[in-house]
């Protein structure tokens, strides 16, 4: 009887024994899932707006993801590609702001797998957004109470497409005058076929550059040539600077619209030269538009003492 017992405690003992190693061993066996992102980071350019991909590997039966933000917000969009669920497509609205760069976080997730994250950076614009300017600059031709040395004003980008094609300055010369300079190809450059102003009886204002040679007292006018207006980024400045050695000016050329003629009788708005404009450090505002001025062209004064020259290529 003893030994009966002993056997059968031994038996128990054994199939518990068993029992335990064997939950032990199917513990073991269920590993947890792996999860591995790549690239670890994603850098875009302040315009930059081509897609960029990150490849998930998991044996997990599904993953997610979340977006996080350290600065500012909802500029980061992300989507699980159609023909690849093991890739998820990241795109980003462009960076206007011209003071810093931004950062955002992407969390992949895959069941009990240690979350990933990867960093999204974009680095700051190098062209500014909505801000007041000053400008400083010598007038072509200075009548006492007209033409100014120094004014400030607005600098206002259009916002009908997702890059500004232009920027309104507003307040030209401390008058009430809008001109507008376009955007192009990632230059600021002078519009000669924009009509700046408009007067009733016929004359329109376009903002053409020219050279100064005071020693000659020649004026000439690039009429057929779109100006590209440097700009420093780093220090948020305009500035003519020279062309064949000679001073460049801005003016608002006048022309008859009738007869298709150029006017520098009586008609002289607004030329400067050693212009330099100096803008705020401003974030980009959005859906800001601007239309052309339909301001009457001032009368200030006939260069006489000029020769006019213009180069028409």
């Amino acid at each position: 009887m003893y030994k009966a017992m002993k056997i059968f405690l031994k038996n128990q003992f054994v199939i518990f024994t068993t029992l335990v190693v064997g939950v032990l061993l199917l513990s073991a066996c269920k590993k947890e899932p792996k999860l591995s992102v790549t690239p670890s980071i994603l850098t875009f350019k302040a315009h930059e707006t081509e897609e960029k991909a990150l490849t998930i590997d998991t044996d997990a039966k599904s993953w997610t993801h979340n977006v996080s933000y350290k600065s500012e917000s909802d500029w980061i969009t992300v989507n699980k590609k159609r023909d690849n669920e093991n890739q998820l497509i990241v795109k980003v609205n462009e960076n206007f702001n011209t003071a810093s760069s931004r950062t955002g976080t992407i969390t992949i997730s895959a069941g009990k797998a240690a979350t990933v994250d990867v960093t999204v950076e974009q680095e700051k614009s190098p062209y500014p957004g909505k801000s007041t300017y000053s400008a400083t600059g010598a007038p072509l031709f200075n009548i006492t109470g007209h033409m100014f040395t120094s004014w400030t004003g607005e600098l206002i980008p259009n916002t009908t497409t997702s890059t500004p094609t232009y920027y309104t300055l507003t307040n030209w010369a401390n008058k009430s005058v809008e001109i507008r300079i376009h955007y192009v190809g990632g230059q600021f450059q002078t519009n000669r076929t924009f009509r700046q102003l408009y007067d009733p009886s016929g004359y329109g204002g376009y903002l053409h550059w020219g050279t100064i040679d005071f020693n000659a007292q020649e004026l000439t006018y690039y009429l057929n040539e779109n100006r590209t207006i440097p700009y420093n980024a780093t220090t948020r400045t305009f500035e003519l600077g020279t062309h064949n050695g000679l001073p460049v000016f801005l003016a608002i050329l006048v022309i008859n619209e009738r007869t298709g003629q150029w006017v520098t009788n009586g008609y002289f708005v607004n030329a400067y030269y050693d212009l330099k404009i100096v803008h705020s450090a401003t974030t980009y505002a959005s859906q800001i538009k601007s239309s052309e001025a339909e301001n009457s062209i001032v009368k200030y004064m006939t260069p006489n003492d000029f020769k006019i020259i213009f180069v028409d290529k």
